[in-house]
């Protein structure tokens, strides 16, 4: 299942249409720049399209283009075993 912060950093991506610095995304979620990397990688391991590059993180494709259970931000079992994921976060 992806955390309240993992879900709120989606739903920043899908109604921005720039990229976001990290600098930017530490100020409004109240933590550090390296939470938001950590956050954001581990989004990226459970197969969110996050691109990152000089300029800020971005999402890399539209909302509907994600799994449904990533649209819903939940992770269900049969998802995990569907695509061969076995850790949960």
């Amino acid at each position: 299942m992806v955390n309240k912060t993992r879900q709120t950093l989606l739903n920043t991506f899908q109604s921005s249409s720039s990229r976001l610095s990290g600098e930017e995304l530490s100020r409004q979620f109240g933590i550090s720049r390296v939470a938001i990397w950590k956050h954001i990688k581990a989004l990226q391991e459970e197969g969110y399209p996050i691109e990152s590059g000089h300029k800020g993180y971005r999402l890399n494709g539209e909302r509907d283009n994600l799994p449904l259970f990533q649209r819903a931000g939940v992770h269900h079992e049969r998802s995990r075993q569907e695509t061969g994921t076995t850790e949960r976060g």
